[in-house]
């Protein structure tokens, strides 16, 4: 259907739009080369948080700490991907202070893991749809392309491998029953792969409940239940793991359960979701998933059945997930990557009836939207040789570095866990830099979420920063002083400034 059938290869090869989408993946392969050199505190996501678990690790402290308790850390996800980004770092020797290599390391994995994600989706498009080479290559190269800032630096890489893996396997096992063979091991393969997505990223909890509710509309209730065990086992063994590796699974409810929850409400898909997603890029996408339904509707075959629910099944499900506070365009990321197999399985199918009003059209669209995303680009770009060039860029880090080490000079020994980060912290290093004497190193996520919506007990912190317990506090030199939320901290007195910061010390 979708084959290359008539086609010279080297006419392929030749043809503009073909030069067009290589030479897009590669400007985009480039620029995410560039950005693991370019010293940027936050490629996307707060990236700060991410790096801030991985220096931990590989310094040998404990993953999960109580939020409740100093250093009042949260981490949101389980320690799967920080411990891949740990280990890597490790085999090439880099330490918990080398923090710039540190951030090349984890920008690294992340590339690699977006390569194997699209390299998945391309299997997929080759094996379970039949779409020809050429169009599962441009699907590869728009899912690369489309991916969000978050997935470049954050556990959501990882999350779009298993979760497209696990989708994978199921789809097999779909096309296999169709084929009258064995689906049974597929369906389980999907289920263990789902159970380790589950501890990339909590939002693939989404697998299980799409797979579960099309085998119960099919009245396959034997192959729920082999579905439901191979799942639960798989999800028991990790929470074992992470008991052995961690030592407490009362500590990973406490950040990976409690941490993520932020409150849902319209008022963030309305502020967030809409403006950076459906105001763009979202609206068209939703537009063409229209136009893909009415191709589906008419389907008979078990596969593209499927597909149909799978596209609605993820529609309803990202967009009531994309209510939770903190949420970003990012979470939409699978379902729009299936929306492209469907329109590559259709694409002859929507150049026929294109064709009724001008064939050019639906090309035009899609290079339209190539060449929107070379502009989009231009962006990055412009930030990394104009407006603040390596150099330039390199200027804060090494000015936050001298200021850290210059605080670290002025601290007795006794005095880790002493520096209370009172700025936001996702836009500098000095968390990072401090991340073994930083209290309260994510403020991003206590002034935004934690702190306001009351999840954890503060009162440990709110006492510390009153009694003395905590010594030392840095907050930027722009905006207010002194002041987080209504605690008193009059006690500490302007010791410093340097860098952009002021530098506070407790004085009773």
């Amino acid at each position: 259907m979708t084959g290359t059938s008539g086609y010279n290869k080297n006419e392929i090869k030749r043809s503009p739009f073909f030069l067009l989408v290589t030479g897009i993946f590669f400007l985009y392969l480039i620029y995410r080369v560039l950005l693991m050199f370019y010293p940027n505190p936050n490629a996307g996501g707060v990236e700060i948080n991410i790096i801030y678990f991985i220096q931990r690790l590989i310094d040998g402290q404990s993953f999960y700490t109580d939020p409740e308790l100093t250093p009042y850390a949260i981490a949101q996800y389980s320690p799967l991907y920080y411990y891949i980004t740990a280990g890597v770092a490790k085999i090439f020797g880099i330490n918990a202070d080398d923090l710039l290599k540190i951030y090349f390391i984890n920008r690294g994995v992340s590339l690699l893991l977006n390569l194997a994600y699209i390299s998945v989706v391309f299997i997929i498009l080759k094996k379970v749809f039949s779409v020809s080479s050429r169009y599962s290559f441009y699907v590869a190269v728009f899912a690369f392309i489309f991916l969000e800032i978050t997935s470049y630096c954050r556990p959501d890489s990882l999350n779009h491998v298993f979760f497209m893996l696990s989708l994978y396997y199921f789809l097999l096992g779909i096309k296999s029953s169709e084929e009258r063979k064995e689906e049974n091991r597929f369906i389980l393969l999907a289920a263990a792969i789902a159970g380790v997505a589950l501890f990339c990223k909590q939002t693939s909890f989404i697998l299980p409940v799409i797979f579960g509710s099309w085998l119960l509309s099919q009245k396959k209730f034997k192959k729920i239940f082999l579905l439901a065990i191979v799942y639960g086992a798989t999800v028991t063994c990790i929470l074992l793991l992470i008991y052995f590796t961690t030592g407490d699974l009362i500590l990973f409810y406490k950040n990976a359960i409690v941490g993520i929850n932020n409150g849902i409400g319209l008022n963030w898909f309305r502020t967030v979701i809409l403006p950076d997603y459906y105001y763009g890029f979202g609206l068209l996408f939703l537009l063409a998933a229209i136009g893909i339904f009415f191709f589906l509707r008419k389907e008979k075959s078990p596969l593209l059945r499927f597909s149909f629910f799978l596209l609605l099944a993820l529609f309803g499900l990202l967009n009531f997930v994309a209510l939770k506070f903190g949420s970003n365009p990012g979470y939409f990321t699978e379902w729009w990557t299936v929306l492209f197999f469907l329109l590559a399985y259709y694409w002859p199918v929507i150049k026929q009836n294109a064709a009724v009003a001008d064939v050019r059209i639906p090309n035009t669209i899609i290079a339209s939207c190539l060449l929107v995303k070379i502009v989009l680009l231009a962006r990055p770009f412009n930030e990394m040789f104009i407006n603040k060039p390596y150099t330039k860029a390199l200027e804060q880090y090494n000015a936050e570095k001298r200021f850290a080490e210059k605080i670290l000079e002025k601290m007795p020994s006794q005095d880790e866990l002493s520096v209370f980060c009172n700025y936001y912290t996702a836009d500098y290093y000095m968390s990072s830099l401090l991340f073994r004497n930083a209290v309260v190193p994510q403020m991003d996520i206590v002034i935004l979420a934690s702190y306001r919506e009351k999840e954890y007990d503060y009162s440990d912190l709110e006492k510390s920063l009153t009694n003395g317990s905590i010594k030392w506090m840095l907050m930027r030199t722009t905006g207010l002083q002194k002041k987080f939320f209504n605690i008193n901290l009059d006690k500490f007195q302007l010791v410093d400034t340097e860098a952009g910061f002021n530098l506070y010390e407790f004085k009773p």
